[in-house]
């Protein structure tokens, strides 16, 4: 309930992580037939990066991405021109969070399901879709919330689960939440976010995985060596019933944005 991600937003792990989100919308997007978007923890929308300044995460992130002299894949281009839309002038001053990015790509037949718990991020939020008849506010704890809402109507689509990762048991949570969910809606798309430090037990994760039988691809983008100190390393995405080809378009974009993420050249990309 502490974490805030307006100190944080546009970090490197923000761009690896709505850029692979912005590929599995379109991928939804492939069909005519309407989908249902579901985010767990959507913070507040859209935010000032004149926060984010404060911890020098934007410039080491989407900074870095916008001021880049490589020549872009038409994929990256596609999401710096998602991420163009939301300033005045051409100045990058606003960074949109996951809700942003969605509801930007939404067709009319498409809707979105978001819930927040911080009350701060959800007034935000309500702020920015108060009005949206396409977008469905929720306030409550998400691992309870998750199972009165799937499957939902229109029944193709995708859950995207970014937890702040300050409870001990989040990884066996995600992993529950998972077995239950699947159980319920067998042919949603789930993406989840992770971070990456030394200390995240991701190979108990992994293993609670394999064990219930659970099959996924799993992306993953460091700026800092896997046994780095600094904190945060990288981050990674798992995704349970991933879109046709989705795997040969990380293959594709992710090398280049790793490049353009990490100018030391440090980390990697899976």
């Amino acid at each position: 309930m502490n974490y805030r991600h307006a100190y944080h937003a546009g970090g490197f792990f923000d761009v690896f992580k709505h850029y692979v989100l912005m590929l599995l919308i379109q991928s939804l997007k492939q069909k005519e037939a309407g989908f249902t978007y579901i985010d767990t923890h959507s913070g507040s929308g859209l935010y000032d990066l004149k926060f984010s300044s404060k911890t020098l995460e934007a410039e080491n992130g989407i900074h870095l991405l916008w001021n880049s002299k490589l020549k872009l894949t038409d994929s990256l281009q596609e999401y710096l021109d998602l991420i163009k839309k939301f300033q005045a002038d051409n100045k990058l001053e606003h960074y949109p969070g996951s809700p942003a990015v969605v509801r930007s790509l939404l067709r009319a037949q498409d809707q979105m399901i978001l819930n927040e718990l911080h009350p701060e991020e959800a007034h935000n939020l309500k702020k920015l879709f108060g009005r949206d008849k396409q977008v469905h506010i929720h306030t409550q704890d998400a691992y309870h919330w998750i199972k009165g809402i799937i499957p939902p109507n229109p029944p193709r689509g995708l859950v995207f689960i970014d937890p702040p990762y300050e409870q001990k048991n989040e990884y066996e949570q995600l992993v529950k939440l998972l077995i239950t969910s699947l159980k319920h809606w067998r042919q949603g798309v789930y993406a989840i976010w992770y971070p990456i430090t030394k200390e995240q037990p991701l190979k108990k994760f992994y293993a609670e995985l394999n064990k219930a039988g659970i099959e996924y691809l799993n992306t993953q983008l460091s700026v800092y060596n896997e046994d780095s100190p600094i904190g945060l390393n990288g981050s990674g995405m798992l995704i349970v019933n991933p879109p046709w080809q989705l795997d040969l378009k990380l293959k594709e974009n992710l090398p280049l944005l790793w490049k353009i993420l990490s100018p030391e050249g440090k980390g990697g990309v899976s």
